[in-house]
Formats: C-alpha cells, sequence, structure tokens
C-alpha cells in the first residue's frame, strides 16, 4: 500500500470511528522520546519491541454525547458495553481500514497510562476534580481504546491550547462540591469526596455538581442516562472496596 493510500484509508477509518461518537484520535511514534520514557517507566515488552520497530501507538477517545448515543443504537449490552463496544469500534477500524498488523492494548488487561498520552496528545490538562480537562470539550471526554500497529502513519501534532482552567477566575467547580474537596488542579481530597458520595441520600452518587459546574464545553456535556451509569457504577465499585477494606 502506497503512503497516499495508507493516508487516505486512515482519514475514511476516522470517519467511520467520528460517526459512533469516537472524534478524538492520535498517533504517536512508538520510537519518540516520550514513548520510550513511557516504555522504561511501564517496562512493557510491547512497547518495546514497537519502539524498536517504530511503530505507531494509536490513542482514541470520545468527547460530547455522540458515543453513548451510538452505543444505544446499537444496543450493546454485557457487563461492560462501554469496554465492549469500545474493542469492537477498534477491531473494525484495525481491519478495515489499517490493513496492518495491529494489537488492541486498551481496553485490555494490561496497565497503560491513558491521561499522560492524553497530555502528550494536548487533550489533557489538570483540573481540581483529578480528571482531566480538554481546552474544547472541557470534562466531557474519555479515553475508549489504544492501538499498537506497524503502519506507518503519519504521527500527529499535539492539540494546541492551554489549560482552560488557567483563566478561569469564578472557579465555579469548588463552590458546586458539596463536600468541599476541590482545591489545586491535580489535587482534590480523595477521601473526603469518596466518604460523600458513599453517604445515605448523596447528592453526587450518580453524579458530580462540580463537574456539571464546569463552564468548560457545557454544550457537549454527556446525557443524563450516561452520567448516572458511568457515576452509578463507580459508586458500587466504592462500596465494594469500603465493604473489602471494613
Amino acid at each position: 500500500m502506497t503512503t497516499d493510500t495508507l493516508a487516505q484509508r486512515f482519514a475514511q477509518g476516522q470517519v467511520f470511528l467520528a460517526e459512533q461518537g469516537l472524534n478524538l484520535l492520535a498517533v504517536f511514534d512508538c520510537a519518540s522520546e516520550p514513548l520510550c520514557d513511557l516504555q522504561n517507566k511501564l517496562s512493557d515488552k510491547r512497547l518495546e519491541a514497537a519502539a524498536i520497530a517504530g511503530n505507531r501507538l494509536i490513542l482514541i477517545g470520545n468527547a460530547g454525547p455522540a458515543f453513548w448515543r451510538a452505543l444505544q443504537a446499537n444496543a450493546n449490552t454485557g457487563s461492560d458495553p462501554v469496554d465492549n463496544y469500545s474493542h469492537q469500534l477498534a477491531k473494525r477500524f484495525v481491519e478495515e481500514y489499517l490493513y496492518a498488523s495491529a494489537e488492541i492494548l486498551y481496553p485490555g488487561a494490561g496497565a497503560l497510562p491513558l491521561q499522560y498520552l492524553g497530555a502528550l496528545a494536548g487533550w489533557h490538562y489538570p483540573s481540581p476534580l483529578g480528571v482531566g480537562i480538554h481546552p474544547q470539550y472541557g470534562l466531557w471526554f474519555a479515553y475508549r481504546a489504544a492501538v499498537l500497529t506497524d503502519a506507518p502513519l503519519a504521527p500527529s501534532k499535539p492539540l494546541p491550547g492551554v489549560s482552560p482552567c488557567q483563566h478561569c477566575t469564578d472557579r465555579p467547580c469548588l463552590s458546586a462540591c458539596p463536600p468541599r474537596a476541590l482545591g489545586q488542579p491535580g489535587a482534590p481530597d480523595l477521601r473526603r469526596c469518596l466518604d460523600w458520595r458513599c453517604t445515605t441520600e448523596s447528592s453526587c452518587a450518580n453524579t458530580c455538581l462540580a463537574r456539571l459546574a464546569c463552564p468548560v464545553g457545557r454544550e457537549q456535556r454527556y446525557d443524563e442516562p450516561q452520567i448516572q451509569y458511568h457515576y452509578g457504577h463507580s459508586l458500587q465499585s466504592l462500596k465494594r472496596w469500603q465493604t473489602l477494606k471494613n
């Protein structure tokens, strides 16, 4: 396959993913310094081999509510419909558009520092909530897949921008947080947050009032069923963790 043909197929694959709500995509050269640093920290043999071969790592994410709507339209079920659907889409993207050897690292069993990769892509800046904030989409984005491939794709450039929190003077997220668990970007009081969420009739059981208060990317906010799904599942995990701890 020629370079032009590969680029054309890749662009078509991006359109396919975007139609399913996976509208964020970045390509990294596994031999680049940031990826080699990551490989050294993780001691991941797959990344080490990819760096030696000059392969690529593709990071795929969603921003806004379109991904959830596509998932619902495709009637995905099971214990983890979000990861299942993400894996299905990544697999189709690889098989139908890359025409190259590829391995889906995420969703998967191995650990992968998605926020680190998101920062390299220019998607992720620290926020008071402890999750990344995107310059355009705010707090309403997530990482859905990571794929290793030997397709000689052109590495993408980081998304230009600065942290939206840098020039936010009102900081409505701080006052909207009932347990006052937020402070400096990247340093929430997780214990206070978790304790509040696990209290009876907590106002943050199936949502995050601080997240809803952030004005950045507000028009991209997830639909209410998606918000309730994610926070409901995380609450159940927290309660199981507390039970085991006690």
